[in-house]
């Protein structure tokens, strides 16, 4: 077994995100991130398919393939609201390029 961990942020604000729904639909094994945005998962090594979602968020969705111990880094985007600052929100869209698709995989 291996184990898949880290932490779900918001992607404006850098805050933790509580009750995101963390599921990797080739296992069927599922978790959901605490007050401080972190989450764990046991997991068979090979392929996964981890699928990040919370109301008023975007769903995110990563596959890989792991090996060994894997942390992730999630920040996940808000969806678009007809009331909100359009600026804002194309300044929210630069970010950096290690954070593409709001994953940041780090081997443990």
């Amino acid at each position: 077994m291996i184990t898949v961990s880290g932490y779900v942020t918001h992607q404006l604000d850098g805050t933790a995100l509580e009750n995101v729904t963390i599921f990797d639909s080739v296992s069927g094994i599922g978790t959901i991130s605490d007050k401080n945005g972190y989450y764990k998962l046991m997991l068979s090594p090979g392929k996964l398919n981890l699928i990040f979602s919370e109301q008023g968020f975007n769903k995110l969705t990563q596959q890989f393939i792991s090996v060994s111990d894997t942390t992730l880094e999630i920040m996940l985007v808000p969806k678009k609201n007809e009331k909100s600052n359009s600026k804002s929100l194309e300044n929210s869209q630069m970010d950096l390029k290690v954070r593409e698709k709001g994953l940041v995989v780090r081997k443990k």
